[in-house]
């Protein structure tokens, strides 16, 4: 019985769940409920690793659209936030002259020709 217990409980230590005793007989008595504890336990593990492997699924799609998200947020983020991301720099605003509304696209082109700055 010794034996059989510890081959039952290393194999799911091992994450190995499909195991039965091959000693069922010699259980009996007060052992019978260590047998059935053993067998609680492996259905029990057994149950909880495939919820954590369908959470850890879950996590992991999310995770890819929030990436997928993130992403196409930075892409527009440049386009939308230039004219501010480029005055924060001291070497492009001296370069750039102040225009009037009216030539804004004027102040755009040159804005963009010194994005390599």
């Amino acid at each position: 019985i010794i034996y059989d217990i510890s081959y039952l409980l290393t194999e799911m230590a091992g994450k190995n769940f499909d195991i039965q005793s091959s000693h069922r007989e010699a259980y009996v008595g007060d052992f019978q409920n260590i047998l059935l504890s053993m067998r609680t336990l492996k259905v029990e593990l057994s149950n909880t690793m495939r919820q954590i492997n369908i959470s850890a699924n879950q996590v992991s799609s999310a995770s890819g659209q929030v990436s997928n998200g993130a992403q196409t947020l930075s892409h527009g983020a440049p386009y939308r936030n230039w004219r501010r991301q480029l005055l924060t720099f001291p070497r492009v605003r001296k370069k750039l002259p102040l225009l009037p509304k009216k030539q804004g696209i004027l102040w755009a082109r040159q804005a963009r020709s010194l994005e390599s700055v």
